[in-house]
C-alpha cells in the first residue's frame, strides 16, 4: 500500500490497480487512503461472484462523465468474477476515460483472467485481516455486553476499523443466516456502512446504532 500512497501523493495514480489479499482489511485500507467517503464519483461493488450485468455496468458508469469535476474511482472487492464480466471489465481498462481509475480486489491475482491481469498495476495486500473484535462473540452477547465490546472502536473513533469490523459482522451473519434469515440485520449493516461513509460520520453513534438494531 506504500506504493498506492506514493501515486497519491504525487498525484500520478496508475488508471488500474489489482490488490491482493483479504478483501476485508484491503477494502478497509483503501478507504483510509482514498476519498471514498461521501463521494459521488466513487463507485464501491463488494460481490462474492461479479456477473456480467455488473460488468456492463461498470463499463457504462465508467465511460461517462462524473457526477462532480474530479477523478471517478471504481473499487471492486470480489471473490470471482464470470468471464463475461470479466472482459466487460477489460473493455473499460482497454477504453480509459480521463482521470478514471480502478482498484480490483481479490484473494488471488489467479482468479482473473490474465488479459485483465496485464492491464493492471499489482499490490500485494499484507495486511493480516484479523478481525478487530470477535464478530462470534459479539453476535452471541447481550446488548449490555455489546456495548462493551465495542468500546476499544468507540475510543479509537477510526471509521475504517468500524468498516471493518461492519465488513467481518456482516460476512458472519450471510454465512451463518443466508440472505433470507439475515435479511433484516443486513440491512440494518449496509444502513450503518452508509452512514460510516458520510463526512463526519460519528462512530459511536453508528456502532450505537448497529447494537439497538441487530437481533
Amino acid at each position: 500500500m506504500d506504493e498506492l500512497k506514493r501515486h497519491i501523493k504525487n498525484d500520478s495514480l496508475f488508471q488500474g490497480y489489482l490488490i491482493e489479499g483479504d478483501l476485508l482489511s484491503a477494502l478497509a485500507g483503501l478507504y483510509e487512503v482514498l476519498p471514498l467517503r461521501a463521494n459521488p464519483n466513487a463507485y464501491i461493488l463488494e460481490t462474492d461472484k461479479l456477473s456480467a450485468d455488473e460488468g456492463r455496468k461498470i463499463k457504462e458508469l465508467a465511460s461517462n462523465k462524473g457526477a462532480v469535476e474530479g477523478k471517478k474511482y471504481f473499487v471492486i472487492a470480489m471473490h470471482s468474477g464470470t468471464p463475461e464480466a470479466q472482459n466487460a471489465l477489460l473493455k473499460a481498462l482497454e477504453e480509459p476515460t480521463r482521470d478514471t481509475h480502478f482498484f480490483i480486489l481479490v484473494p488471488n491475482r489467479e482468479l482473473l483472467l490474465g488479459t485483465v491481469r496485464s492491464r493492471l498495476s499489482l499490490i500485494e495486500w499484507k495486511g493480516e485481516g484479523e478481525q478487530n473484535i470477535d464478530v462470534r462473540n459479539f453476535l452471541k452477547a447481550t446488548k449490555a455486553d455489546r456495548v462493551k465490546l465495542l468500546e476499544p472502536l468507540v475510543e479509537e473513533r477510526s471509521a475504517s476499523d468500524a468498516l471493518l469490523f461492519l465488513n467481518y459482522l456482516e460476512k458472519e451473519i450471510y454465512e451463518k443466516k443466508g440472505t433470507e434469515k439475515g435479511k433484516r440485520d443486513l440491512l440494518h449493516i449496509t444502513e450503518a456502512k452508509k452512514l460510516l461513509s458520510a463526512p463526519g460520520a460519528s462512530v459511536r453513534q453508528i456502532l450505537e446504532y448497529v447494537v439497538a438494531t441487530l437481533a
